[in-house]
């Protein structure tokens, strides 16, 4: 009896890693809040927690890379980088390497903000519009509403410039997660009069894998299936003042 109950202890005991050299994390743009940024000389936000949680749960060491994102895509195709967190396979279903994906954690959802109050009923409303949004930023299958005769886009580095610009009148529209947007906008007091006025996706999203690091999915699928289910995603989100289901 109490070899097999050894052996239950250990079929449910988590799966760990041994200790290894880091593993890279992309955080794009140093400062992207609420996801990555430094305060108190510290780097915070949920990425930085997330990795936490999985660290004390699996061994594994991470370190995290501030690259821009044109810059992360290339790095992550020739294996410079190992993992990009909160993505959706449909953002890089067009890359020549397309990665390992862990179970889907969180959903991200993409919106154009502006400081008009009208909210848009159909895209098209804006067609010959200029709207900003960010180099290298896929958006799945809004992205056939670009090009002539439709969105005028213009690129810029990061969502933290785009609110700015937003705010400069340089742009009337901008794409910019949802999760972004109501960061800033709780935390600037200029941009509270920017509101959501069209939401253009929602998708699951994990963290993507270089596939050289095959073994590094069911180890994370394990610790990410468990913090989704004690809550700690969910808690780790609304401690940056977003909600998700």
């Amino acid at each position: 009896m109490k070899a097999l109950l050894v052996l239950l202890i250990f079929a449910f005991k988590f799966v760990q890693a041994a200790p290894s050299v880091p593993y890279s994390v992309i955080l794009y743009h140093q400062a992207n809040p609420p996801y990555s940024f430094v305060k108190a000389q510290s780097q915070q936000g949920i990425f930085i927690d997330i990795f936490r949680e999985i660290s004390t749960l699996t061994n594994l060491e991470f370190e995290f890379v501030p690259l821009s994102v044109a810059r992360g895509k290339l790095y992550f195709e020739q294996g410079k980088v190992d993992i990009e967190p909160d993505i959706s396979p449909v953002w890089r279903k067009n890359e020549h390497i397309q990665g390992l994906y862990s179970i889907s954690y969180a959903t991200s959802k993409e919106i154009i903000v502006s400081d008009q109050a009208r909210k848009i009923e159909h895209i098209s409303e804006l067609y010959g519009q200029v709207i900003g949004k960010v180099r290298g930023y896929s958006y799945g299958m809004f992205d056939k509403y670009f090009g002539q005769n439709k969105l005028i886009a213009v690129d810029n580095t990061s969502e933290k410039m785009l609110i700015e610009q937003l705010f400069k009148n340089r742009f009337k529209y901008i794409l910019i997660g949802e999760a972004t947007a109501a960061y800033y906008i709780a935390n600037t007091e200029r941009y509270r009069d920017f509101k959501k006025v069209f939401e253009i996706s929602e998708d699951p999203v994990a963290m993507r894998v270089h596939p050289q690091h095959t073994h590094l999915i069911p180890i994370l699928n394990q610790a990410l299936s468990q913090l989704k289910s004690s809550g700690r995603i969910k808690s780790i989100y609304a401690r940056y003042g977003y909600l998700i289901e």
